[in-house]
């Protein structure tokens, strides 16, 4: 298009604002989607593999789901089971099909009830893994699934994980052709944290401005859920990913750089702290961001060698807190 490989737009090309984009948070460091861990990955992604003599999908394609914030952890054994299109398909009364679900995948759609109620009648039907199709993504990574106000279960002999939109229908539509079976979880590596959201816009701005200017882990971020009535883990906590993640983060560290002024903690020459307390403007708690920050690295393979991030998509790199102010323990601060 005319604006050819930029994507970024206003309000974020303002030249005195501080522009964020989004990284892979460390969910996502190497880890291997087939873990036999008591502890592997949460909220992030793993790996299926996909057969079947079908057209619709290519046998032995790969395609990376959102692993729920319920559902079975730890993997003794790799499991190939066949998929099932579930009757209803929305999953949220008892599948008239519960025969053919059995030891199986359930493939279902999001909406119309909470994943809870999903969950509920996989496991009623005794299926293997619970596969949700996210109808709103339709390409890049599903949404990952929690529990809502549910609270008290948390289907830890169910696999359950998220799927985009354009995936699901390939899989709904293969069902339906033939049989479809798949190898879960794929015993290869993850893309680790230095890696840039897809969803992270990209620079520069028409003026040629060097935009974002700072990136910090937006996918997927655990936060405390607004709206929430209850005190459970299922229901007061989301994890989610989007820039509305990585923002609070540099948000927070700005906070704390214009603290650091405020207080009287720079103190050049040896002044006192009275007289080093003054307002920082906003263009210095913006430069000493950017100067804090440390370029984004990637690999995409555990052999692979570490490839820099594109300054349009990351900007001055990652913020780093420890690298913008020093903070010293009250013992060892100079006396007013």
């Amino acid at each position: 298009g005319e604006d050819e490989f930029r994507t970024i737009k206003a309000p974020a090309i303002a030249k005195n604002g501080i522009t964020v984009g989004s990284s892979l948070n460390e969910h996502f460091t190497f880890a291997q989607a087939y873990d036999t861990s008591a502890t592997p990955l949460r909220n992030g992604a793993a790996a299926m593999r996909i057969f079947g003599n079908v057209s619709t999908v290519a046998s032995g394609s790969l395609a990376y789901v959102s692993v729920a914030e319920f559902g079975k952890r730890g993997f003794s054994s790799q499991l190939n089971a066949s998929i099932v299109v579930g009757s209803p398909l929305n999953g949220c009364s008892a599948f008239v099909n519960a025969g053919a679900i059995a030891g199986k995948f359930v493939l279902v759609e999001r909406g119309d009830c909470l994943f809870s109620q999903k969950a509920i009648q996989a496991t009623s039907a005794n299926a293997a893994g619970l596969i949700v199709i996210d109808t709103s993504a339709t390409e890049g990574r599903a949404r990952v699934m929690g529990l809502g106000t549910m609270s008290g279960q948390m289907f830890e002999e169910l696999y359950a994980f998220s799927i985009p939109a354009l995936l699901g229908m390939a899989l709904k539509e293969a069902c339906h052709t033939g049989e479809v079976y798949a190898f879960y979880p794929v015993t290869s590596p993850l893309f680790n944290k230095g890696l840039v959201s897809s969803f992270s816009s990209k620079g520069p701005s028409e003026e040629g401005r060097i935009k974002p200017d700072v990136v910090a882990p937006g996918e997927y971020v655990t936060s405390a859920r607004s709206g929430s009535t209850e005190c459970t883990v299922g229901s007061s906590l989301l994890s989610d990913a989007g820039t509305s993640m990585s923002a609070p983060v540099v948000a927070g560290t700005a906070a704390l750089v214009r603290q650091f002024f405020k207080r009287g903690y720079y103190r050049p020459h040896g002044s006192s702290a009275a007289e080093s307390v003054f307002e920082p403007p906003a263009a210095l708690v913006k430069a000493v961001l950017i100067a804090s920050a440390v370029p984004l690295s990637f690999v995409v393979a555990p052999t692979s060698s570490s490839t820099l991030a594109a300054l349009s998509a990351t900007g001055a790199g990652w913020i780093d807190r420890h690298n913008s102010v020093q903070y010293l323990s009250k013992s060892a601060l100079p006396s007013m």
